[in-house]
């Protein structure tokens, strides 16, 4: 059986291909991630929280813990353009925090995303949103 370390080591930033990821507290621009989720089969978007190094199995690997963005239902996400102009890959999401989290692998990091947060008030929405 596998037995966890009793502590872990938390990194600012850890670079997969080239490309440094980060999380809030070192670099809010770099936190932004698309990702699979391995056990639903589905891409979701969301924050890096932590990035943890553990010793496991006579080596050291790396987990991302992520919080998914918040969706808008549909009728929501028609109020915003993006729907309409799906070249443009972007789509719009609450601000709020979702409070649904996930443990990742490096491997299962798709890409970067720019996130742009929009005032209330804009679409006509009573809360903050975010383009991503």
């Amino acid at each position: 059986s596998l037995v966890l370390p009793p502590t872990v080591k938390q990194l600012k930033e850890y670079t997969i291909d080239g490309i440094v990821y980060s999380c809030y507290s070192s670099h809010p621009g770099n936190r932004g991630i698309q990702f699979y989720d391995h056990f639903n089969y589905v891409n979701c978007t969301g924050f890096i929280h932590k990035i943890l190094q553990i010793p496991l199995q006579d080596r050291l690997q790396v987990f991302f813990f992520v919080e998914e963005h918040s969706s808008l239902s549909v009728k929501e996400e028609q109020k915003a353009p993006y729907l309409l102009y799906p070249q443009l890959k972007s789509k719009i999401v609450s601000a709020a925090a979702s409070n649904i989290f996930y443990i990742i692998e490096p491997a299962h990091i798709i890409t970067h995303l720019t996130t742009l947060t929009m005032p209330v008030g804009s679409f006509n929405f009573p809360y903050k949103t975010m383009i991503i």
